[in-house]
């Protein structure tokens, strides 16, 4: 699996936005998979902090539903893939 610390060292050594892995969260209680998309902030070529967006999969998996529905009158289907393509 990915290290713990991925959203840390990912885009500190790549220099590039990283997705990372699915991952659980306790959000008042409940276990809610989750997953962050993770940017390097650089300054004079060097990494100052890392910028996160940390997005509920059950959302995005509700919003790529709605779009699958809507594109070509709901003749797609829209799937959503880790990096390492689990779904």
């Amino acid at each position: 699996g990915e290290k713990a610390n991925a959203w840390f060292t990912c885009p500190r050594t790549t220099l590039k936005p990283c997705v990372i892995e699915p991952y659980f969260y306790v959000i008042d209680g409940q276990n809610v998979l989750m997953t962050s998309i993770v940017f390097p902030l650089m300054v004079n070529g060097k990494v100052i902090a890392s910028l996160s967006v940390d997005i509920n999969l059950n959302s995005l998996q509700a919003v790529s539903q709605q779009a699958s529905q809507k594109l070509y009158d709901g003749q797609t289907q829209v799937s959503i893939l880790s990096p390492t393509g689990l779904l």
